[in-house]
């Protein structure tokens, strides 16, 4: 059977992810073990030793998130080697795990990719103080109306789940207009950027050579980019969707209809965010391997 892969972004982040499989696997291990010997930073000790808040950190985060994840793919190929993909969305950082999985980059220059991403993203969030925030219970063509300044639409999750995205000051009053005009709630995000936005402009002009110079491939499946919504397969387009989307709208939304429930959904990473987005978009089985007994679960599964 074939499945369409999902993995996680940031704000999934969470101390202690995976670490049953560290206990549990080499290979997992010996994961972990290359993302530090290739960045030269303590990855590890960020997950297993650290605080949520240090976690939490852009430049940190990205970096966890993404070698936990390809960590739990490698164990699970392992386990189930007949295991296939027909299609992939990932939610922003996600989709470098994605098109390592389909073997489109290497695992190698995908963690050079993910570390300058984020120290590039942290370096622009300094220089002006952006925000995010989570509207509820609006549909998008209602939202964007009462956006103010740099504000602008970020993710589009679910038809009536939308984040936005711009300056402190800006998201604030967004914000009141946006509960005087129907929201039935905004949450604002606990991140430190105006990510998916122009802010992010000094990011994505330093990024977009750094990923035009990194070796792509053919990935062995289509991948659903966040600044489409479209399957691609073409190598420098994918390259320039990666890095626009530093700037761009993250369409999961529309990504998630136009792969539809053709096969089922199987969610990798930590928690279980993308599950519940996909499941508020469409009618789908989704199967979510995060933990150990997950897999236990996916191979027994998988052999009846």
């Amino acid at each position: 059977m074939k499945y369409t892969l999902l993995t996680q972004g940031q704000g999934a982040q969470f101390v202690h992810m995976g670490k049953d499989f560290h206990e549990n696997f080499s290979l997992f291990r010996q994961t972990m073990e290359e993302a530090e010997d290739i960045t030269r930073l303590p990855i590890r000790s960020w997950i297993y030793e650290g605080s949520q808040e240090n976690l939490s950190e852009t430049n940190k985060s990205q970096l966890s998130i993404y070698a936990t994840t390809i960590g739990i793919y490698r164990v699970l190929h392992e386990v189930c080697p007949s295991l296939e993909f027909h299609k992939g969305i990932g939610l922003s950082l996600g989709e470098y795990s994605i098109l390592t999985i389909a073997n489109a980059l290497s695992y190698s220059d995908c963690l050079h990719l993910v570390k300058t991403r984020g120290e590039l993203m942290q370096a622009a969030a300094m220089e002006r103080e952006g925000r995010m925030a989570a509207v509820i219970g609006l549909a998008q063509e209602k939202i964007a109306p009462q956006l103010y300044g740099t504000s602008v639409v970020a993710n589009l999750n679910t038809p009536l789940q939308t984040v936005i995205s711009g300056s402190k000051e800006d998201i604030e009053q967004s914000i009141e207009n946006l509960k005087k005009n129907g929201a039935k709630r905004v949450i604002p995000l606990d991140v430190c950027g105006a990510f998916h936005s122009s802010l992010m402009m000094s990011a994505y002009e330093k990024f977009y050579p750094i990923v035009e110079q990194t070796p792509f491939h053919a990935p062995s499946f289509d991948v659903v980019m966040n600044a489409s919504a479209q399957s691609e397969k073409d190598p420098a387009r994918i390259k320039d969707l990666l890095a626009r989307q530093l700037i761009s709208s993250v369409k999961l939304s529309e990504s998630i209809q136009t792969v539809g429930d053709f096969a089922p959904f199987l969610e990798l990473g930590p928690g279980t965010v993308v599950k519940g987005l996909v499941q508020k978009n469409i009618e789908a089985r989704v199967i979510s391997v995060n933990t150990v007994k997950d897999l236990k679960e996916f191979e027994v599964c998988a052999f009846l």
